[in-house]
């Protein structure tokens, strides 16, 4: 009777408790504003695995925003009752939680962001069945991001066949050591289901595709990277990549390094695969590959005379006359040129010109060079390389 008695002033205790909180001006706050705080600590606090940080650190270091939840009754009910909190997908908490995250996003847009270095002590038991959570959720997936070796691809790769109505950002990074297409993956022919309308930033490293897979009208973003003296090369030709180019209108920022196909020995700089590509919105272009590949692209392209340009060449000995074509378009006469910087280092050569009077030329062409403004008369830099 009398721990029934103790019970009962517990709870009359609780409820006043409640009830004076409620006065608090914290707690006078609508749960949208809450909700959006929330948000806030959600972006700067993310939940760090144990093996990360020590056995030392305190669950609340461990779990990140989610502690919210531990500080009182409104601010819990607060964090549980908004799906979009929980819609970034932690996998660093383990299965339990992970499912967790599922279940509380319900079917709001979802960011799925799972990374596995090598050297990384992730264990595998925390993914539970990723490849099945992906089927059931890739409808309402909005950012997916995937770093791993070839066997961590293998279970998802099925999966990348499959529509995403609201998949808005595809990273995939392959972590593979070995220079092979044995540890290449390939993006399907079929990717996404052809059916991707939102999708606005695609990166993909290390991976054979065919362009035409790849060839999304919405994207404003595009980078497709090998490591340099790969021997993988994808495997559309020059037209096949021209044609996909010219079904992405609205594309912003274009990355090409070393995935461009060889050309024919016979080619020349006079070569025509197909209509000069227009590009109107260009900002950003970064191209590194062998000099006729390079040459040749950017003869089939047309682009803003604003866009930056980042062009790296390698294997100067052969193909420099395929760049002269698409310099002579670059170079504006109209303005002036008031300092050009040439300066060879071991094998590259810089070349910067400007339309400012500049006499420290080395510091111009230093290895910060990308940090200096781009001249008006030739935006961006080109680079020679062996």
């Amino acid at each position: 009777m009398l721990e029934l008695e103790i019970e009962a002033v517990r709870l009359v205790l609780s409820s006043l408790r409640t009830r004076y909180n409620a006065f608090a001006h914290i707690n006078r706050l609508p749960s949208e504003i809450l909700a959006h705080m929330f948000h806030f600590l959600r972006d700067i606090y993310k939940p760090i695995p144990k093996d990360r940080i020590g056995d030392l650190s305190l669950p609340s270091q461990v779990i990140g925003w989610v502690q919210v939840t531990h500080v009182c009754r409104q601010w819990r009910a607060v964090a549980l009752e908004y799906p979009t909190l929980w819609s970034d997908i932690t996998f660093t908490l383990g299965a339990r939680w992970k499912e967790e995250f599922f279940h509380r996003s319900g079917t709001t847009p979802i960011v799925i962001e799972l990374s596995m270095p090598v050297n990384y002590r992730f264990q595998k038991k925390n993914l539970g069945n990723f490849p099945v959570d992906l089927a059931h959720h890739m409808s309402h997936t909005r950012e997916l991001s995937f770093t791993g070796i070839i066997t961590d691809f293998m279970p998802a790769i099925s999966l990348l066949c499959r529509p995403a109505p609201s998949l808005e950002k595809l990273f995939l990074h392959n972590l593979s050591t070995v220079s092979s297409h044995d540890y290449m993956p390939f993006v399907p022919l079929d990717f996404l289901g052809g059916y991707a309308p939102r999708l606005r930033d695609l990166n993909l490293h290390r991976w054979r595709m065919s362009w035409p897979s790849i060839a999304f009208q919405s994207l404003i973003n595009l980078s497709i990277t090998h490591n340099c003296h790969e021997n993988v090369r994808n495997t559309s030709e020059l037209g096949h990549l021209l044609d996909s180019l010219q079904k992405m209108p609205s594309l912003q920022k274009l990355t090409l390094k070393y995935v461009l196909s060889p050309l024919p020995a016979n080619v020349t700089p006079h070569s025509l695969y197909g209509p000069t590509v227009t590009i109107p919105k260009l900002r950003s272009l970064r191209l590194a590959d062998k000099t006729p590949e390079c040459g040749l692209l950017l003869k089939h392209m047309a682009i803003p005379v604003t866009t930056e340009c980042d062009i790296s060449c390698i294997w100067t000995d052969r193909g420099c006359e395929f760049l002269l074509p698409w310099l002579s378009t670059r170079v504006d006469m109209s303005m002036p040129i008031r300092t050009i910087s040439i300066k060879q280092r071991f094998k590259d050569l810089h070349i910067i010109a400007s339309d400012q009077s500049d006499t420290n030329t080395d510091k111009r062409s230093s290895d910060n060079a990308k940090d200096v403004q781009p001249a008006p008369t030739i935006p961006g830099r080109l680079h020679f390389g062996r």
